[in-house]
């Protein structure tokens, strides 16, 4: 209806242009959280890591994140990169606010007990896809895309059944068969989001 395509997925209702880009979105994102976090510095004095720390995952990370889980963003790419620039640029002067001496982004990130952009986004697919394998999310003729392999020693790696396709499943089923390639059985929910914690940051 006037160039907006409306479709429903189990009682769930999504509108989109039909020129809709990940680039649109990401940099419109970007601008937005940066103004956001710009307002943050302006606004709060403080030298408690901590307080900054609570500030942007309350009212930044959603910005950033929104719509995230389906981006298939390589961990160099441009765009990539231009998500993580935000909270790269917040951490270093925060710290700085907090008289901490200059160090490395994944130190910064430590000492704001924040992890990046990238390990967020990631585990956010991950867990998309357990839950998909598992049914506590519905994907349609999600076996015409991927099936769990038969091995018993490997009950939660994955089969791509389009491996020549260019979609979401194709971009992050390496990762999910690396990550789950030594797990000899089949993880709990809350045992596989523990487990990527550290698993992740290897990717």
């Amino acid at each position: 209806m006037h160039g907006i395509h409306i479709f429903s997925l189990k009682h769930c209702y999504f509108s989109f242009k039909p020129d809709l880009k990940f680039r649109a979105h990401i940099k419109k994102s970007v601008s937005l959280a940066r103004l956001r976090s710009s307002q943050i510095l302006k606004s709060f004095k403080s030298n408690n890591p901590a307080f900054y720390s609570f500030l942007f995952k309350t009212y930044v990370l959603p910005i950033l994140e929104y719509a995230s889980v389906i981006f298939c963003l390589a961990p160099s790419s441009p765009l990539s990169r231009l998500l993580e620039s935000t909270l790269r640029v917040y951490s270093r002067k925060t710290l700085q606010r907090c008289n901490i001496s200059f160090s490395s982004y994944s130190h910064r990130l430590e000492l704001l007990s924040i992890h990046s952009l990238r390990h967020r986004r990631l585990k956010a697919q991950l867990l998309l896809i357990y839950k998909f394998i598992a049914v506590a999310s519905r994907f349609p003729n999600l076996n015409s895309f991927i099936r769990l392999s038969s091995s018993p020693r490997r009950p939660m790696t994955l089969i791509n059944l389009s491996p020549l396709s260019d979609n979401f499943f194709s971009f992050i089923l390496p990762i999910w068969n690396a990550i789950v390639a030594n797990v000899n059985r089949f993880l709990s929910p809350t045992q596989f989001e523990s487990y990527l914690d550290t698993a992740i940051t290897r990717f």
